[in-house]
C-alpha cells in the first residue's frame, strides 16, 4: 500500500510540475525532482527502467550524477540506486 501511495503522489507532483515549468515561478524544476524519486521509491520497476535509460545514455547519466551532490540526503540516495554498474 505504501509504495502504491508514493507512486501515485510521484505522478502528482510530475504533473504539477509540469504545470509549473513555463510560469515564471520556480516551482517545476522541484517538483518534478520530488515526483521523480517518489516514483522510484515506490517502484522497483521505475528504478530498472532508470538504469537502463542512464546506462544507454551516458550524457544524461553525467549531468544526473553531477547534480545529486546538491539534492538531499534521502533524494540523493534514491537517486543513486538508479547508478548503472
Amino acid at each position: 500500500m505504501r509504495n502504491l501511495l508514493l507512486v501515485i503522489g510521484g505522478f502528482f507532483c510530475v504533473a504539477g510540475g509540469l504545470v509549473f515549468l513555463p510560469l515564471p515561478t520556480p516551482f517545476g524544476v522541484p517538483l518534478l525532482l520530488l515526483g521523480a524519486a517518489l516514483i522510484l521509491a515506490g517502484s522497483a520497476m521505475a528504478r530498472r527502467y532508470m538504469k537502463g535509460i542512464r546506462s544507454g545514455n551516458d550524457r544524461l547519466h553525467r549531468w544526473l550524477a553531477a547534480g545529486e551532490r546538491y539534492l538531499p540526503r534521502r533524494l540523493r540516495y534514491i537517486f543513486r540506486q538508479t547508478h548503472p554498474r
